[in-house]
C-alpha cells in the first residue's frame, strides 16, 4: 500500500511511504517513480522536495525472487498559495481616529479564511475589510506606525501572510501666549492648533 498527501500547496516538501508484505528476513526492493521517471530512491520511504507542479508519484515493489513486481501509484495535486495586495489608506491618520483596511486577495473564490494581528482592531475581523483604532498612549511619541498582518488559508490549506502600516500622528497642541487680531491674517485669532498640521 502507498501513503502520502494527494493536495499539497506550491514548493511543499512531501513524503510518501510505502508497506510491504514480504516476511522476516526476505528482501524488499522499493523503486520509486515521479512521472514514470525513476529516482534514486530505494527504501519505504520517498522525499519530494519544493513540489512545483502536480506530479504521479509510484512506486514498484518487489520481495523475494520470485514473487513478481506490485505497484502502486498516487497522483498529487499542486495548489498555488493566495496572493494578497491592499488598497490604499492615506498616508496618515490621526491618534484614535479609525481606518479601514481592505485586503483584494487572488484567486478570489469561496472558503477562502481571513486572520487580521494588530493593535487596535475592531471587530469584526474575518473577512478581506477590517475597522482598527490605532492609539498612541499619552503625549510621546508624537508619531508612530502600527502593522497589521493578514493570513488568508484556502480550502486546500495554502497560506499567505500580508503586512501593511499605518502611520499614527499625535500631534501636541500649542497655545499662542499673544494674538495680534490686525486683519494680516496672522494670529489673528487666538486659538491652540497643532504644529504640522492644517488644524
Amino acid at each position: 500500500s502507498l501513503d502520502g498527501p494527494t493536495e499539497v500547496c506550491r514548493g511543499d516538501n512531501i513524503t510518501f511511504n510505502a508497506m510491504g508484505t514480504a516476511p522476516a528476513n526476505v528482501q524488499q526492493v522499493f523503486e520509486w517513480l515521479v512521472n514514470g521517471q525513476p529516482t534514486d530512491q530505494n527504501g519505504p520511504s520517498f522525499n519530494l522536495t519544493n513540489l512545483q507542479s502536480s506530479a504521479t508519484v509510484s512506486v514498484n515493489y518487489t520481495n523475494g525472487p520470485n514473487c513478481g513486481t506490485a505497484t502502486a501509484s498516487a497522483d498529487v495535486q499542486v495548489f498555488d498559495a493566495p496572493e494578497i495586495t491592499f488598497v490604499p489608506i492615506p498616508d496618515t491618520v490621526f491618534n484614535g481616529e479609525t481606518v479601514t483596511l481592505t485586503a483584494q486577495v487572488l484567486p478570489a473564490i469561496d472558503g477562502l479564511t481571513y486572520q487580521w494581528e494588530g493593535e487596535g482592531i475592531q471587530e469584526p475581523s474575518d473577512g478581506p475589510s477590517v475597522i482598527v483604532r490605532p492609539f498612541i498612549d499619552g503625549e510621546e511619541p508624537e508619531q508612530e506606525t502600527f502593522f497589521y498582518s493578514l493570513t488568508v488559508t484556502t480550502p486546500t490549506g495554502c497560506t499567505a501572510t500580508a503586512t501593511i502600516g499605518v502611520f499614527e500622528f499625535n500631534p501636541t497642541p500649542m497655545i499662542p501666549n499673544v494674538f495680534t487680531p490686525n486683519g494680516d491674517e496672522v494670529n489673528d485669532e487666538f486659538r491652540a492648533f497643532f504644529p504640522g498640521t492644517d488644524i
